[in-house]
């Protein structure tokens, strides 16, 4: 997935979108219950069984929450439950607008970061302050509002540090379909050197990888006509 796009269908033969981005923590609980049914014979204690399955309506939304609230840098600190749900407000507003705007997933979350690495311990909320990442929106002033109570939350961290720990969090390179697609077809032509570059860029990230930005950049148009199978 690029533009985000929470309904998105990654699988091309997945027409009724079971395995679309927004319902995989549904289908992730279905594929255990499945796997709880096949195991039961062995287990022989179906209170046992659902127990387990049970825990993961906890759990998943918890993991997940931390894994954003990492992204958005605010780690280091044990929040109360009402700060985790503040914070998952705060992930679900800006989903909305990228969603909104199909804004690109993994250049954002990166330029966010880039953003509030270079921002004081009162950073000034100005478009030329954040345009790293308000110059990937056309709905500017939302994401400035959305900006403001970011901020506000982050509090007194520092953000330079913030920033950096975000920058280990949100990766530069991701295996993107139109990378894998020019490997594939210059490997069938027998040129390995594609898949050794994307081989040592997903090595490493979260680096900086200097001359290689083309790989980070934003998708070229014809990405968005790319499906995939299971056997892809």
């Amino acid at each position: 997935m690029d533009g985000f796009d929470p309904g998105h269908i990654c699988n091309h033969s997945d027409h009724q979108g079971r395995y679309a981005y927004g319902r995989q923590p549904n289908v992730a609980y279905w594929n255990l219950y499945c796997l709880a049914q096949a195991l039961a014979p062995l287990i022989d204690d179906q209170e046992l069984t659902l127990q387990v399955l049970e825990g993961y309506k906890t759990l998943f939304p918890r993991y997940l929450g931390d894994a954003m609230r990492a992204k958005l840098g605010l780690v280091g600190d044990l929040a109360p439950e009402s700060e985790r749900e503040a914070d998952w407000t705060l992930v679900e507003d800006v989903m909305q607008l990228m969603a909104a705007e199909k804004v690109d997933f993994t250049v954002f979350w990166r330029q966010l970061s880039r953003a509030v690495l270079q921002q004081s311990t009162a950073p000034a909320l100005t478009d030329a302050g954040w345009s790293a990442v308000t110059d990937l929106v056309l709905d500017r002033s939302r994401l400035l509002a959305w900006l403001a109570r970011y901020t506000e939350r982050a509090g007194q961290r520092h953000f330079a540090a913030m920033g950096e720990h975000m920058l280990r969090t949100n990766p530069k390179f991701v295996l993107r379909n139109h990378l894998a697609e020019t490997a594939i077809r210059q490997a069938q032509a027998g040129d390995f050197s594609e898949i050794d570059t994307l081989y040592n860029l997903l090595k490493s990230p979260f680096d900086e990888h200097p001359g290689m930005q083309a790989y980070a950049d934003l998708p070229p148009d014809w990405a968005g006509q790319l499906e995939i199978s299971c056997s892809s």
